[in-house]
């Protein structure tokens, strides 16, 4: 009887830790640290950069996958840690600190890099100020070979 009941403690216990589910521990995904360094055009520091990180799985749509989004603030030394989800695609930004002495200093995009990597992001000034981009076609300048454009055949109709 002691070695019978001994087996059904055994099942009991198995039993109960498979009816709990996974630990925490198996259900959060692995993260690695991916290392940034951000730096203005003349190469030093960028001290208080926002960094971002977001990735996906680039194979799957948009609706079947989550999207993983990471912030983290550069150092004294400009320096900044991501912890990143192993097998994601990530792309990274920079956005400097508002000084209040006029545009944020920005990085370009750098994309397509898994958990990790170490990159470089440079700040350079924004271009952008607070009116939108004219993109083509440019309905004042008229259409292909000095025709009208598009917006101005609404007008023949």
């Amino acid at each position: 009887m002691g070695r019978s009941g001994a087996t059904l403690r055994a099942l009991l216990v198995v039993a109960t830790v498979l009816a709990a589910g996974p630990s925490a521990a198996c259900q959060q995904e692995a993260r690695r640290p991916t290392f940034v360094q951000v730096v203005d055009a003349d190469g030093a520091p960028v001290v208080g950069a926002a960094v971002s990180f977001a990735g996906g799985a680039p194979h799957l749509s948009g609706a079947l996958q989550s999207t993983d989004v990471v912030e983290v603030a550069a150092d004294a030394r400009g320096r900044a840690v991501g912890r990143l989800l192993a097998g994601r695609c990530y792309v990274a930004w920079a956005t400097g600190p508002d000084d209040g002495d006029g545009p944020r200093s920005e990085s370009a995009v750098t994309g397509f890099f898994a958990a990790g990597a170490m990159l470089e992001l440079v700040c350079l000034p924004s271009q952008r100020g607070g009116l939108p981009r004219l993109r083509p076609p440019y309905v004042a300048q008229g259409g292909l070979f000095g025709g009208p454009a598009p917006g101005h055949n609404s007008e023949t109709l």
